[in-house]
Parts: C-alpha cells; sequence; structure tokens
C-alpha cells in the first residue's frame, strides 16, 4: 500500500499554555484538491472528510520527520476529530532532545508546515471536461510530519 502525503501548517498562534509540555493545535487534512501524477496523467486528488470517510483507526498519530519512518518519533497527534470539513488534532511533542530541537523551531517559526502520511481505501472519479478529479472517499492517517515543503495549501 503507498503512504501519500499533503502539507498543513501548523496553528502557532493557538497554541496551549502550561505544564511545559508543548502542544500545538494543527490541522491534519482538508479538502483542498492536491495536483498529482500517475501514469495516465495528472489529476485532482480530493480527501473526503464526510462521515465515515476518515479511517481514525490508528490514532493517536505519532509525529515524525519528513516522513522517515525509520526513526522514533518526535511526539504525537491527540484529539484527531473532523470540524468544518477538516481533520483537527493536536500535535504534542515528546521530551527527547530531538523533539525539543524540533519543538523549538516550531516555536521560532522556522519549521511551519505539517504533511499527513495517509493511505487511500476507496475512490470515486469525477470529469469536468479535461480534469478528472479523484476523490478519496474512505482513506486512513498514518502518521503526521514535520516537513520544509507539502502539498495541501488549506
Amino acid at each position: 500500500m503507498k503512504t501519500l502525503t499533503r502539507k498543513i501548517a501548523i496553528e502557532l498562534g493557538e497554541r496551549k499554555a502550561g505544564s511545559g509540555v508543548k502542544v500545538f493545535p494543527c490541522v491534519l487534512s482538508t479538502e483542498t484538491p492536491v495536483r498529482r501524477k500517475s501514469w495516465e496523467g495528472e489529476f485532482l486528488e480530493v480527501l473526503s472528510h464526510k462521515n465515515g470517510a476518515v479511517d481514525l483507526g490508528r490514532a493517536p498519530l505519532p509525529l515524525i520527520e519528513s516522513h522517515n519512518s525509520r526513526t522514533m518519533p518526535i511526539g504525537v497527534v491527540d484529539n484527531i476529530r473532523i470540524v468544518d470539513k477538516k481533520l483537527r488534532g493536536e500535535v504534542r511533542f515528546g521530551t527527547s532532545a530531538r523533539a525539543a530541537e524540533i519543538a523549538a523551531d516550531v516555536e521560532g517559526g522556522i519549521i511551519r508546515d505539517l504533511s499527513v502520511g495517509y493511505s487511500i481505501d476507496t475512490v470515486a472519479e469525477t470529469r469536468d471536461g479535461d480534469t478528472l478529479t479523484v476523490t478519496a472517499t474512505r482513506w486512513t492517517p498514518h502518521e503526521l510530519s514535520a516537513v520544509a515543503i507539502g502539498a495541501d495549501a488549506g
């Protein structure tokens, strides 16, 4: 099963204070179309956020760096839920030295993007002229990554 990715911004202005643990509310995904390429050509990919479309069976999700699943997580994403057609959660950084480094760069505005890694189980295709849109009608988020550049501007 191929893991796909999308970019989302970290919402620094809404960060939780207290207890010394760094927690940042975030959006993991939206229904914003993302341009993809396949052997058949280009298409737009949409992740549905309708009831039952998102399989949250793997939650809470690990927070990793740049989709590198061979390293240990630097945090976790809890409280994952759909609000206003957006998959939202709370990033909680770990206590390791590397997690503290990444959290400091997030807090300082150096690292501003997240990217969700996911798999697609079922799709629906529609065509508007020459534009093919593939909507993931059932999909599963696997991890969230701190990244430099991602795909979903939503």
